[in-house]
């Protein structure tokens, strides 16, 4: 999981003409115009195997793909392979945006580093390892959030450049949604320093930007049992050593919904719930 890089600007300023794109963000002219038969002809870039269909996310990207879409994003003259190519620009440019997002709580944290114990401030990299707590509240404010949610938002940006780099670069470059990139943070959030490293390039060599999300958790588990088989072994011992529980709620039709935990133990979950073991 690697970032591209990133697409070159014009002298001043501007997105620079990008060949990968039929009549790229800077191009004037013609390149912008529709056809004859008012058929936008970038268009054609994004059908399937077309350079746009397959351009890593930014800015020049963000300006052809929200011209193809249109008012309404009807996609007036787009035909329906190039209208199931562009959704996938979309979710490729919502990613980009998100580890932009990340990025700029990241420098939030350099700001707000707090030094530990003796005044020691330990790195990782050019990040700190501890930072000042009220900076949840700043990101909750800014955000609209709770601020549970924002401590988990600057958890995910940290631990992305400083301990997950590949999957950081990955979500940048499109290659994973949010989603995804949060699924393998909290996967790989049992191992620690090299064993992290090692479960992440596991992943990395197996994944591809079409899998879902089921395929990918169970690839992160796997992977974080292959970099660390004996701490996978005492995690299963502990899992196994817990007592069995059953959580009951009301489900959002107004039914009641159960979870059970620890079926490790599933005679003590009959028990609890009055079923037969089959």
């Amino acid at each position: 999981m690697t970032q591209p890089p990133a697409s070159g600007r014009g002298p001043a300023g501007e997105p620079a003409r990008d060949p990968g794109l039929p009549g790229g963000a800077g191009a004037p002219g013609p390149c912008r115009a529709p056809g004859g038969d008012g058929r936008d002809p970038r268009l054609a870039g994004f059908g399937q195997g077309g350079g746009g269909d397959t351009r890593p996310p930014g800015a020049a990207l963000a300006a052809v793909v929200g011209d193809l879409s249109g008012p309404q994003w009807r996609c007036e003259g787009a035909g329906d392979d190039e209208l199931t190519g562009l959704p996938g620009r979309w979710e490729a440019l919502g990613a980009w945006a998100e580890a932009g997002k990340l990025g700029v709580v990241r420098e939030l944290i350099r700001r707000r580093a707090r030094p530990g114990i003796g005044g020691y401030l330990r790195m990782h990299g050019d990040l700190p390892g501890q930072w000042d707590g009220g900076m949840a509240h700043e990101v909750s404010q800014a955000l609209g959030i709770s601020i549970r949610a924002a401590g988990h938002l600057i958890s995910l940006a940290w631990d992305l450049q400083a301990r997950l780099p590949g999957t950081g670069a990955a979500l940048a470059a499109g290659l994973l949604s949010p989603w995804k990139a949060r699924l393998v943070s909290d996967e790989v959030a049992v191992l620690t320093g090299e064993l992290a490293a090692r479960a992440e390039k596991l992943i990395g060599d197996q994944v591809t930007p079409l899998a879902t999300p089921g395929e990918l958790g169970k690839l992160a588990a796997l992977a974080v049992c292959t970099a660390d088989p004996d701490g996978a072994a005492k995690r299963r011992e502990y899992a196994g050593r817990e007592k069995a529980r059953v959580a009951f709620w009301r489900a959002n039709g107004g039914a009641c919904a159960m979870a059970a935990y620890g079926l490790s133990l599933f005679n003590q979950l009959c028990e609890r719930v009055q079923m037969i073991p089959v």
